[in-house]
């Protein structure tokens, strides 16, 4: 039976990892490994090792700087199955195991995979209702791609007109895994836990869209009463499940736009948060993250 890890949060958030039993991966931020998350600061060169077993996989710490947490609790050697979770710096990776895992090669797969994504599309279709300021909406014509046109925003410093034509184009799932990465690595060991708690709901619902992790990303938005960067990501996830009412409740049609309109306010608060000087920087880190993801 195989293992997989998929990355829920963090700098590669969509990654996956998939073992068979009797292989094994290192995993850590150097060149050389099985499976490398260069752009993660805290995690180390390498970090743990994972080795398939039947229904279920065994972690071993590799002497890391950071330590290798199992659901919250720090493990030198533990065994992970379907359901857990493993953080190692600033990465979250869901495991799955036994038969709710996909079939793998016996080999960790791909580094690129990844949800699909493309700006090829048109910009003028994808942007059909989103709401852009008069200034963006001026630079917007009929022959351009979504990538084009963000490309024009970028040279007027119109981020957060870019920032919603990206996650409108990558489509909610993909757009969520794209802003939970950024929003973690930007703001770092500042994430509280209820904060970390409600990247993490948003990146499963993204993951697997469902009635429950819909309603776990509600709940998690709620603890933090709707407010700050992560609270609107997993507010996105719900309402991206279509629903705009409370769980519970009569379902009210959640408008479409709602989704790319939270994700692109989530890292607008992120990138203002700060010296008035770093917020391009930080805009423009944002937009090539989510142009890296696109399928070439």
């Amino acid at each position: 039976m195989p293992i997989t890890l998929t990355v829920i949060s963090g700098p590669e958030s969509g990654r996956v990892l998939e073992l068979r039993t009797g292989s094994s991966a290192r995993v850590g931020r150097g060149e050389d490994l099985d499976f490398s998350v260069p752009d993660d600061p805290r995690m180390s060169t390498q970090h743990f090792l994972i080795e398939g077993r039947p229904d279920c996989g065994l972690l071993t710490d590799l002497k890391s700087t950071n330590g290798t947490f199992v659901n919250g609790e720090p493990v030198t050697e533990a065994i992970v199955a379907n359901g857990d979770q493993i953080v190692a710096g600033q990465t979250t990776f869901a495991v799955t195991s036994g038969a709710a895992a996909k079939q793998g090669s016996g080999k960790p797969s791909a580094p690129a995979k990844r949800l699909q994504v493309s700006f090829a599309p048109a910009a003028a279709e994808v942007c059909a209702g989103v709401t852009l300021t008069s200034e963006g909406k001026s630079l917007l014509n009929e022959t351009q791609s979504a990538e084009q046109f963000v490309g024009e925003l970028r040279k007027k410093s119109l981020y957060a007109d870019a920032l919603r034509v990206l996650s409108r184009a990558m489509g909610t799932p993909a757009a969520l895994l794209w802003s939970c990465g950024c929003v973690e690595t930007a703001l770092n060991d500042r994430l509280s836990d209820s904060e970390r708690s409600a990247l993490d709901a948003a990146g499963k619902w993204a993951m697997k869209p469902s009635e429950e992790t819909a309603a776990a990303a509600f709940a998690a938005s709620a603890k933090l009463e709707n407010r700050g960067p992560a609270a609107m990501l997993a507010e996105a996830a719900y309402w991206g499940a279509g629903n705009a009412a409370p769980p519970g409740h009569p379902p009210i049609p959640a408008d479409e736009q709602l989704p790319c309109q939270a994700i692109s306010g989530a890292l607008t608060l992120v990138a203002v948060d700060g010296p008035p000087e770093d917020a391009a920087g930080k805009y423009e880190d944002f937009i090539e993250k989510a142009l890296a993801a696109a399928e070439k």
